[in-house]
């Protein structure tokens, strides 16, 4: 997992016209990106889960980490929550609208999170 800042961001994963509100993803590969501050004690237990996931599946989707303190314009942008509310996860799927998944302070363990991803991409046999 590459730990990526905003302008990472724009240039390889999602373009962003704010006054359009157009969103344009980059790339013929999914970017799955973990949202995270240094400052959530959880963001570290979850980044495990992440980090094991992203070994599996980074064949056939890229994964990023961004800390959302340091890019807090993306964040906002995004819609990515702070606090207690950390770590989120960003799906961002070729020629499709993203999604930021909301896990409340807790990511989807191992096997619901490979389960998402082999559902979302149709991805099997791993």
């Amino acid at each position: 997992m590459q730990v990526v800042d905003t302008e990472y961001f724009y240039e390889n994963i999602c373009s962003i016209d704010t006054a359009l509100k157009d969103f344009k993803v980059i790339g013929e590969k999914p970017h799955i990106c973990f949202f995270y501050d240094d400052y959530v004690v959880n963001c570290e237990k979850q980044a495990k889960i992440f980090n094991e996931v992203a070994s599996k599946y980074s064949p056939y989707m890229n994964f990023y980490a961004v800390n959302v303190s340091e890019n807090a314009v993306l964040a906002e942008i995004l819609t990515i929550s702070h606090g207690e509310k950390l770590p989120q996860i960003g799906i961002f799927p070729p020629k499709r609208q993203f999604e930021i998944i909301k896990c409340n302070g807790n990511l989807m363990d191992y096997n619901t999170l490979s389960q998402y991803l082999e559902n979302t991409f149709g991805i099997s046999g791993l």
